[in-house]
């Protein structure tokens, strides 16, 4: 979608299931993670929740983009 240039400005949220994947620094030693991680780097994306989104301390819910100043007030909720 990003790679058409159709937009210029994307949000992507979602439960991406990537457990191993270390936020905000944004690593992991699972092969597949790091490709979501290049991936989404290469085009420019930023993840912008900060903290655990999970019961076990994980941040599995994201919220990527490549447009960050669109982006205030996030709160994670019980």
């Amino acid at each position: 979608m990003a790679k058409t240039k159709k937009f210029n400005k994307y949000i992507l949220i979602g439960d991406f299931n990537l457990p191993n994947i270390s936020w905000p620094e944004g690593d992991s030693n699972v092969e597949l993670e790091n490709k979501f991680l290049d991936t989404f780097s290469d085009l420019g994306f930023m993840q912008m929740i900060t903290e655990p989104t999970h019961e076990a301390g994980k941040t599995l819910d994201l919220l990527l983009t490549n447009c960050p100043e669109l982006i205030s007030n996030i709160n994670i909720l019980d």
